[in-house]
């Protein structure tokens, strides 16, 4: 079964990501930014997760929203894809691929 790796973002990035994340995230969320991950959708949808959880952000209609985490634990640096294809399946999204 194949899985997906993500890649790192870049360490001059997090300061970016983290005010993006205080402003747009979940206010109940921690996220510790040392082990979050990005990535990204051709239609402009990311996959965000730290060790805790797995987010899917969408940009529909020009709004950025996160969905339910698709794990609270998450203790990997890949994730099955017919996992996140069901997933998307069963949120009405388009199927996820590791960008390249």
């Amino acid at each position: 079964m194949p899985k997906l790796t993500f890649r790192p973002i870049h360490f001059d990035d997090i300061a970016k990501y983290e005010a993006y994340f205080a402003e747009h995230a979940p206010k109940n969320r921690w996220y510790n930014l040392q082990h979050l991950y990005i990535m990204r959708h051709r239609h402009h949808t990311e996959i965000a997760f730290s060790e805790h959880a797995i987010y899917l952000k969408s940009k529909i209609e020009g709004k950025h929203y996160f969905h339910k985490p698709i794990y609270d634990d998450v203790n990997s640096e890949s994730i099955c894809q017919d996992e996140l294809d069901r997933y998307a399946k069963k949120h009405h999204l388009e199927s996820f691929h590791l960008a390249v």
